[in-house]
């Protein structure tokens, strides 16, 4: 039975005792999401919501593309191999990563990305053969995968964070790095 306006009033004054729940209830009551998808953190856009990331995606391709940083897309599949290239970031993100294996394979040899360093930057050393490569302003919009057995939360920390964009840059000095770190933060 769908609940009367004064019940989902009632429900959003409770956000002084419970924000999660409050959020959560104002996310559905704006027809952004529908959180019932049998996927524990993960979401079915509506489309309203929709319309609104993709909005929101169109103003920052604007934006970071009038500065000269382009669009790209690496692959959701991300090799071991390329994982274990930089064990920290391995190490961070091995306990929070979906492996992926096969059918016919006995161990998983990919996972999906959970952020975009491990697909990303294993290219930009094939890409770098002298510092005439460099800059390298590139970003990206894309699906990432986290499990997580917190609480997650829609639209902020779900299991596979939608509309996810990541903005990576390589130079040639430190000086080139510090000054587009300075262009990328008056954008946002």
């Amino acid at each position: 039975m769908e609940k009367t306006r004064i019940e989902q009033a009632k429900e959003l004054s409770a956000r002084k005792k419970d924000i999660s729940k409050w959020y959560t209830n104002i996310i559905e009551l704006a027809k952004l999401i529908d959180k019932r998808y049998n996927v524990k953190g993960c979401y079915v856009w509506l489309p309203y919501g929709y319309k609104a990331m993709v909005n929101i995606k169109n103003i920052w391709d604007k934006l970071f593309q009038e500065v000269g940083i382009e669009e790209m897309y690496f692959p959701l599949l991300v090799s071991i191999d390329y994982a274990k290239q930089n064990d920290q970031w391995f190490n961070g993100f091995k306990n929070e990563a979906f492996w992926v294996k096969g059918i016919d394979e006995k161990e998983a040899n990919y996972i999906l990305r959970p952020t975009g360093e491990q697909a990303m930057y294993p290219m930009f050393s094939l890409w770098t053969r002298s510092k005439n490569d460099l800059p390298i302003r590139i970003y990206e919009t894309v699906s990432s995968f986290r499990y997580e057995t917190k609480h997650t939360i829609p639209i902020i920390r779900d299991r596979e964070i939608t509309f996810w964009h990541e903005i990576h840059t390589a130079h040639s000095t430190k000086e080139e790095a510090d000054e587009e770190v300075e262009k990328i933060l008056s954008i946002y």
